[in-house]
């Protein structure tokens, strides 16, 4: 019997342990952002065919020269370029036009739907039993 009270013990240690650590997760994942990085935005622009590695590094240093662009990364096998802007300095469309207006190659700037923010995670579905799991979680530190 005392060794049964040692295994339901160490069971339930490791059950409130595994709340804990999944209940802290989702607190991190889910809190707001610091205050600096609010008028932070992600952007990326598809090119039509791909990209020589010259043109590449010329567009990447063009838009990272661009003021209120913070960083700038160009995937030459893929055919597009990230970047992440400041919104109170610049705009997606002035970063689009100058790339369009420079590159040799087609392009066109990915614009996200409605529908498609409101499921921005890929992994957590929102009916599924682990979404509704986290927003109650989540409720509690919003």
């Amino acid at each position: 019997m005392n060794m049964l009270k040692k295994i339901l013990l160490g069971v339930l240690v490791t059950i409130v342990l595994l709340f804990g650590l999944l209940v802290w997760h989702i607190q991190a994942v889910t809190r707001k952002p610091a205050g600096h990085n609010d008028n932070m935005q992600l952007a990326l622009i598809r090119f039509e065919a791909p990209l020589d590695s010259s043109e590449a590094i010329d567009l990447r240093s063009v838009v990272q020269g661009m003021p209120g662009v913070g960083h700038c990364y160009v995937n030459v096998a893929e055919g597009a370029l990230s970047y992440s802007y400041d919104r109170g300095e610049q705009s997606a469309e002035q970063v689009f036009e100058r790339v369009a207006g420079i590159s040799n190659v087609a392009c066109h700037a990915v614009t996200m739907s409605a529908s498609d923010l409101e499921g921005t995670c890929p992994v957590i579905q929102k009916n599924s039993p682990t979404g509704q799991l986290s927003d109650w979680i989540a409720g509690w530190f919003n």
